[in-house]
C-alpha cells in the first residue's frame, strides 16, 4: 500500500517520514500523491516484479487477483516480513502481512487477509475478506474458463504525534482515519484444451475510491490492472499494465521450478528490478511447508543495500 502525507509541516519528524514513506512506494511503482495505495505484498511475486494479475495461483492472489484463488487445489496460508531500504539513513519501516484461503465447497474460495505497515511515527493496516467462484459452475456451456472475486478492505491508519506535531492543526479533527474499501477481479483461461498454458487477468482496486484523509481529502484511487500469463511445465512467464488516473506502468517476470522443489524468479518494474527463491517440503500427505524469498533494487536509490523480504507458508 501507498499513502503520501502531501500536508505535514516540515522540519518534523512526521515529514522526514513522508519523504521516506513516498520514496519507498515511489521505488515500488511511479504512481504518486493517494493515499492506500496497493503495491508490493507477498514474496513470490515480489520476485517476479509483481507482475501477477494473471498469475494469481496461491494465497497470495488475496492482494493481487482475487479470482485467481480459484486455481488452487489446496487450503493455504502464508505470512510474510520485509524490510525496504536496508542501510538507508533516517530509515526504519517495516511491512506483514498475512493472507489465508480455503474452498468452500464446490461453490467457490473464502479467504482473510491483514497487511500493514509500520515506521517511527506511522502504522497504516489493512483487513480484507475475498470470496471468489468460477463462473463455470454456473454457468456450464461457457467455453472459456472465467472466475470472479471480490475482496473487501478495512483500511486504517494513525500517527503517533510528538510535542511539535501535536498541536498542528492537520490533526485537529483527529490522528487516525478508517476508511472501506472493495476490490474486484476476473480470471480467465481463454482456451483450456488448445493452449492449457494461457491466461489473462483484470484486477480492479478501490473501486470505490473511498477518502482516507485527515484535514483534507485524500482519496485511495481505483487501480486496474491487466496481466497475461503462461505457463509452462517448470514455470512461466507473465507481465502487468497498471493504470492509475493519468499514470500507466508495467511489470513483467518469470519462474523457472527445479526438481519439484526449488523455484527462481526474476523481474522488473520502470523502478525496480527483482529476484526470488523458493522452496517447498513435503510434511505429509498433500500437505507442504513453502519457503520464499524475494530481493529488490531500486534503480532510482542510491545508498541502500536493497529491500529484503521473506515469507513462509503451509499447504493442506
Amino acid at each position: 500500500m501507498y499513502f503520501h502525507i502531501s500536508f505535514f509541516p516540515c522540519g518534523t519528524r512526521v515529514a522526514i517520514l513522508s519523504t521516506v514513506i513516498s520514496l519507498f512506494y515511489y521505488s515500488t511503482i511511479p504512481l504518486l500523491h493517494a493515499a492506500f495505495k496497493e503495491t508490493s505484498w507477498g514474496v513470490r511475486p515480489g520476485g517476479m516484479g509483481d507482475a501477477y494479475t494473471a498469475v494469481s495461483d496461491d494465497v497470495n492472489a488475496v492482494y493481487h487477483n482475487p479470482a485467481g484463488v480459484t486455481q488452487s487445489d489446496f487450503s493455504e496460508m502464508t505470512f510474510a516480513h520485509s524490510k525496504p531500504f536496508m542501510g538507508l539513513d533516517e530509515t526504519n519501516l517495516n511491512t506483514n502481512m498475512f493472507a489465508a484461503i480455503m474452498p468452500v465447497s464446490d461453490l467457490g474460495y473464502w479467504g482473510t487477509g491483514w497487511s500493514s505497515l509500520r515506521g517511527p511515527v506511522y502504522r497504516q493496516d489493512d483487513v480484507s475478506v475475498l470470496l471468489a467462484t468460477p463462473l463455470n459452475r454456473w454457468v456450464s456451456a461457457m467455453t472459456p474458463e472465467v472466475s470472479l472475486g471480490v475482496n473487501l478492505h478495512y483500511l486504517h491508519h494513525r500517527f503517533d504525534l510528538d510535542t511539535l506535531t501535536r498541536s498542528d492543526s492537520v490533526f485537529a479533527g483527529g490522528r487516525s482515519k478508517s476508511a472501506l474499501s472493495v476490490d474486484a477481479g476476473f480470471w480467465i483461461q481463454p482456451d483450456p484444451q488448445t493452449v492449457p498454458g494461457l491466461s489473462l487477468g483484470l484486477s480492479a482496486k478501490n473501486i470505490n475510491q473511498p477518502n482516507a484523509g485527515l484535514a483534507s481529502e485524500d482519496k485511495a484511487y481505483r487501480e486496474t490492472s491487466v496481466g497475461v500469463a503462461y505457463q509452462f511445465r517448470r514455470g512461466l512467464i507473465t507481465a502487468d499494465m497498471v493504470k492509475r488516473r493519468r499514470e500507466t506502468s508495467w511489470a513483467a517476470g518469470f519462474e523457472k521450478r527445479f526438481f519439484k522443489r526449488f523455484s527462481f524468479r526474476g523481474g522488473a518494474n520502470p523502478t525496480t528490478g527483482t529476484m526470488g527463491l523458493g522452496y517447498r517440503r513435503r510434511i505429509g500427505k498433500k500437505k507442504y511447508m513453502e519457503f520464499d524469498y524475494a530481493y529488490g533494487f531500486p534503480l532510482s536509490v542510491d545508498e541502500t543495500g536493497g529491500s529484503h523480504r521473506a515469507s513462509v507458508g503451509l499447504r493442506f
